[in-house]
């Protein structure tokens, strides 16, 4: 369990600190359930959500561990190039659901690849590329 003002990511809402954890004091919620109080880092507002919430969340990684995967990019590989957009899909959703940023990173590299060779042979990138170089 995190801790009041830990930072941590919170599924599609981003870096959120955790402002209280307590049992939600409404009529509508009748169990004694804890819950997070998130503030998001980048907009008003807050976050209520279950301690043992489905949605994913992590601590946000430290500026050491940060500097290590910069410095580890150059040898991140880019991953496989599926030829089906079933498996890519599949692929793609597996890393992101991983929450692993060298995945991540690894991604990236392979749809920046993609789009490169897309560009010297005047093709387009496909959609399955394109929705995950847009993914939230």
């Amino acid at each position: 369990m995190y801790k009041v003002n830990d930072l941590i990511v919170y599924g599609n809402e981003g870096v959120c600190r955790i402002e209280a954890i307590e049992v939600m004091n409404v009529t509508a919620v009748a169990d004694d359930r804890l819950y997070y109080v998130l503030k998001p880092l980048y907009r008003n507002g807050k976050v209520y959500t279950p301690v043992d919430t489905k949605i994913f969340m992590r601590p946000v990684i430290s500026t050491d561990d940060a500097q290590e995967i910069i410095e580890q990019i150059p040898s991140i590989e880019t991953d496989i190039l599926y030829s089906s957009a079933n498996l890519l899909s599949e692929h793609y959703d597996k890393a992101m659901e991983r929450h692993d940023c060298k995945y991540l990173i690894q991604v990236i590299k392979t749809v920046y690849l993609k789009n490169q060779i897309a560009a010297t042979k005047n093709k387009k990138v496909s959609e399955t590329d394109r929705r995950y170089v847009n993914y939230q």
